[in-house]
């Protein structure tokens, strides 16, 4: 859809400006003669003076979005691949991130179960005993 929109306009542009490039050829046989030199004179003038600028940022239309590009030097291309992998550094520094919270979340659980198991009543040595697992079951059933 954006590329329609930038076609459109691309192409109003391109009517409008050779509808100035007629107005203007169009008045320049009413021109005097020393007026149609000077500017012949200006242009030759500042046509050679002229540079094409070598670094310059423009933002490129895409099909679905827009890109900020920083020229074509050699740097530009190393600086447009360097900025390419930011959102990859991250999303890896998202998940190394909410992996080190989970971790820290686990290791708080089994702090807290190890905590509860040495501070209560019971010897740690009566939970591994198979009568002990039944009695457990028989108090649940019958509550």
């Amino acid at each position: 859809m954006r590329s329609n929109e930038y076609n459109n306009r691309e192409n109003a542009e391109s009517v409008f400006a050779n509808k100035i490039v007629t107005r203007l050829h169009d008045g320049l046989h009413e021109m005097p003669h020393d007026f149609s030199e000077r500017l012949r004179i200006a242009r030759n003038l500042a046509l050679t003076h002229y540079t094409v600028p070598k670094a310059t940022s423009r933002i490129v239309p895409l099909s679905n979005g827009s890109t900020l590009i920083f020229g074509r030097t050699r740097f530009a291309r190393f600086f447009n691949s360097l900025m390419s992998m930011v959102p990859l550094f991250v999303l890896i520094c998202g998940l190394f991130a909410i992996q080190n919270y989970h971790d820290q979340n686990r290791a708080t659980e089994l702090a807290d179960l190890d905590t509860e198991l040495l501070t209560d009543d019971l010897p740690p040595s009566a939970f591994t005993d198979p009568g002990f697992a039944q009695f457990l079951r028989a108090k649940a059933l019958s509550e």
